[in-house]
């Protein structure tokens, strides 16, 4: 488990060479698409946190929002069932149920894992700084989402907006800024290891 953000997350990029999905919908939210609220704000699907973390990220790092890009997972069993290629790879499908959002095979969509993580949802209600950490979290995983698999270079983004929003008062100082930092030196350490080995 990442120990920034309280172990809550464990973000993993899940480079699995066969499985892409199979489009079936089962366990997944079903309403990933742009909308606008009565109140006049622009959504990001149906699910509060989700859209406000979405909404928190800046121009630079907007994702799109919909099912092709953000995917929801509400029930992560019913998701593996529709996925059984996922579900065959032990390590990939633990990795899967622990993380809160991945990638796979360095493409979209991005999984948000919420069936598996409903503290995070509860703890958005009382701490709405909780959507700037989870946008730090789409940031991370859209470096992925768009090509690299390098686990360096999305700590790296993730580091850099959290640090952002911090600084704008997003992210209360008590947020483990220095301990992000240690992950994402520590990621650099071990794929220059791996490179040097190969």
């Amino acid at each position: 488990m990442i120990q920034n953000r309280c172990t809550v997350f464990w973000v993993a990029v899940l480079a699995c060479k066969t499985w892409a999905g199979t489009g079936d919908a089962t366990g997944l939210s079903s309403a990933i698409t742009l909308h606008v609220n009565a109140h006049g704000r622009t959504e990001c699907g149906d699910i509060p946190l989700v859209s406000a973390a979405w909404r928190a990220l800046p121009p630079e790092r907007v994702l799109p929002c919909d099912p092709n890009h953000l995917v929801v997972i509400l029930d992560y069993p019913a998701f593996l069932k529709a996925h059984p290629d996922l579900a065959s790879h032990a390590i990939l499908r633990e990795r899967a149920r622990h993380a809160f959002a991945f990638t796979i095979t360095a493409a979209w969509p991005i999984y948000i894992n919420l069936g598996s993580h409903l503290a995070i949802v509860d703890a958005y209600k009382r701490y709405p700084w909780v959507a700037f950490m989870v946008a730090g979290v789409l940031a991370h995983e859209t470096v992925h989402a768009m090509g690299n698999l390098s686990e360096a270079s999305g700590l790296l983004t993730e580091f850099q907006l959290d640090r952002r929003f911090q600084s704008e008062g997003h992210l209360p100082e008590t947020f483990d800024i220095p301990g992000l930092e240690m992950q994402y030196r520590e990621a650099v350490r071990q794929e220059n290891d791996s490179h040097h080995e190969n």
